[in-house]
């Protein structure tokens, strides 16, 4: 083979590793910003975990939801369009831990007043998921608890501990994700404070005024 040819060849495999390099990169910036929600994007969210874990119980006369975030409205919502299954505020007014329709996949136990309920899931390569959920008497969430496990091998344990007021009012939301390793333990925590009908609510995000009207 000659030297021309030689050096032709190796000039093509560099361009051609150039651009694989190029793309891969090109690739994970993509990624990158498909997956990396804006600050106001995660306040949303984090106001979506509130009202999903009150079951908008105390909000069921409302029709609407404005977001603001530093005082500019970010987002009016319909409230009939908010979830994807429509609430039935009559049932959830009345549903309590006796009347709660159970998983016939799942156990139960009660003992203070409040309802346990355990599963175990199945996925690929061997993974296991453990789940607990502890609920008052009202059939809110207290707890939700699922730990991983790859074969024999615990992997993680990730929760959501939810504190209510006296009026079944959500007032912080702590999500935790433990490893066998805990210097690689996460934590965040969402508070919320009410006045009439505006919610307050703080994260690590920022803040985020939620206001419910009739219209």
């Amino acid at each position: 083979m000659n030297k021309v040819l030689l050096k032709n060849i190796s000039i093509f495999l560099f361009l051609l590793s150039t651009f694989f390099c190029s793309a891969q990169e090109n690739s994970t910036l993509l990624v990158n910003e498909i997956y990396s929600p804006s600050k106001k994007e995660k306040l949303s969210t984090d106001a979506y975990d509130v009202f999903k874990t009150n079951k908008f119980l105390n909000f069921k006369n409302k029709q609407t939801l404005i977001e603001k975030i530093e005082g500019t409205v970010y987002k009016s919502i319909d409230l009939k369009k908010y979830f994807s299954v429509q609430k039935d505020w009559e049932e959830i007014e009345k549903e309590d831990i006796n009347a709660f329709e159970k998983d016939k996949k799942s156990e139960y136990s009660f003992q203070n007043n409040v309802m346990t309920e355990t599963k175990t899931e199945y996925g690929s390569y061997e993974v296991r998921r453990e789940i607990k959920i502890v609920y008052n008497p009202k059939c809110f969430v207290l707890l939700y608890e699922k730990k991983y496990y790859v074969g024999n091998n615990y992997n993680r344990t990730e929760s959501i501990v939810n504190d209510y007021d006296n009026q079944n009012r959500v007032v912080k939301i702590t999500k935790r994700t433990e490893y066998p390793k805990k210097e690689n333990n996460t934590e965040s925590v969402i508070t919320i404070k009410y006045e009439n009908d505006i919610v307050n609510i703080s994260s690590e995000n920022g803040n985020i005024l939620c206001q419910f009207t009739a219209k």
